[in-house]
């Protein structure tokens, strides 16, 4: 093979070998944890006032998500602000952390009960329940 194909045949690889990576779902944007999942906020020493979301995203923080907080009606009590400012990188390894503060969007403290997230980005949506306790 001559050193013209053999760099379009290496060119070709590295192509199909990076589409790979980016297309396998390994690398996609995941919600990895919440905790805790019950939470007395403004009661206590301030050990369980927050709920935090583990994510991890291959962009290293680039990319859009969404982060809504419900109550149990489906009434939308505060929208998380995910800008890039407010995440919190875990590690360099592209995961990243964000709370909630048990607060509505008038920056009240939450009435105890069962609360709804919503994390949604690249047309994944996660979903799950946190209790908040007195």
């Amino acid at each position: 093979m001559d050193r013209k194909n053999l760099r379009i045949a290496t060119f070709v690889f590295f192509i199909l070998f990076f589409t790979a990576l980016l297309c396998a779902d390994e690398f996609d944007f995941e919600l990895k944890k919440v905790y805790p999942k019950i939470v007395t906020p403004s009661y206590g020493n301030g050990d369980n006032n927050f709920v935090f979301f583990e994510f991890y995203d291959p962009l290293a923080g680039a990319t859009k998500f969404d982060l809504k907080i419900f109550d149990i009606n489906g009434h939308k009590i505060k929208n998380i602000d995910t800008s890039n400012s407010n995440w919190k990188p875990i590690s360099s390894s592209g995961n990243f952390r964000i709370f909630w503060d048990c607060k509505d969007s008038q920056e009240y403290y939450v009435l105890p009960g069962v609360y709804i997230y919503q994390l949604e980005s690249n047309k994944k949506i996660f979903t799950g329940i946190i209790v908040v306790a007195q």
